[in-house]
């Protein structure tokens, strides 16, 4: 059992270095996309979800912390903060990080489905379907983003805006068409922001940015959101696997030397002896 008992504690270890090595990139990464192109663009929208992701990690950082610690105190009996104490601190909050993980994949793999249903129907030929919740609300976005990029071709954060939409959007609405930089691009861009606003209360979405690059932006979002899903899977199963080595290092109780035998047996006597002088290695 004790040879088990090691590998299981070198696993935990290890298990927990890799999370708090993923972690502190990923905190590197949502800092670098704050600071992106992208993060300039609405900065209150971006740096709500990114405060999420951040104190998310973190999360996960101190999790694998408390679990280092655990598995090093594993046979600590005596004190407050025994061994088993820890790693079933560890466990509950591990057991809370699971429970936002599968709720975040199955979210992730619902927006993904309902995206993948919109851009089949816009295939030549299909009937397409209207904007669920969610898409609406990526639409409202969208043309926030569009219309505040067309009243100007000064600002610079807008510039990997229009890169984005001269790639995805197959000409339709671009940046030499739509850009504020003249009177032509009045008429000559086919989204215009009073007939957009006019056209969502009748129901008419063809003058919209976002219904003339929909098929774009969904594809777009397809293929960041469906290895996101499987991404945060892979992390939900690897968690799992920890809270089953967990359970194996709280029940793990060492063999007492042959010493602490004797004396608990009373065969030897030692006057001084106090529980917490045992040695637990």
């Amino acid at each position: 059992m004790g040879r088990i008992n090691d590998v299981t504690k070198w696993l935990v270890m290890n298990v927990n270095f890799v999370f708090s090595t993923v972690a502190v990139f990923s905190i590197g990464f949502v800092v670098f996309a704050l600071s992106s192109e992208w993060g300039s663009l609405d900065r209150g929208f971006f740096l709500g979800g990114g405060l999420v992701a951040l104190l998310f990690w973190l999360l996960v950082f101190l999790i694998s912390l408390i679990g280092c610690i655990g598995v090093n105190r594993q046979t600590k009996r005596y004190g407050c903060w025994t061994g088993r104490r820890i790693m079933a601190l560890y466990q509950l909050t591990l057991l809370l990080t699971i429970v936002g993980d599968i709720w975040a994949v199955t979210r992730l793999m619902t927006y993904v489905k309902s995206f993948e249903e919109a851009d089949e129907s816009l295939a030549p030929g299909a009937q397409p379907l209207p904007y669920d919740s969610l898409e609406a609300s990526v639409a409202d976005r969208f043309n926030q983003f569009f219309f505040s990029a067309t009243t100007t071709c000064t600002d610079a954060k807008f510039i990997f805006f229009w890169s984005w939409v001269d790639d995805h959007c197959e000409g339709v609405v671009t940046q030499n068409a739509c850009m504020g930089c003249g009177d032509y691009s009045i008429t000559m861009c086919a989204a215009d922001q009073d007939s957009c606003v006019l056209g969502e209360e009748v129901g008419d979405l063809s003058r919209c940015p976002y219904q003339l690059c929909r098929r774009g932006v969904l594809q777009y979002l397809i293929k960041y959101m469906r290895p996101a899903g499987s991404y945060v899977l892979a992390f939900t199963v690897f968690q799992v696997f920890l809270m089953l080595l967990s359970c194996l290092l709280i029940c793990f109780t060492e063999k007492d030397s042959l010493q602490t035998v004797l004396i608990k047996t009373g065969t030897i006597a030692r006057p001084e002896f106090d529980p917490r002088d045992i040695h637990h290695a």
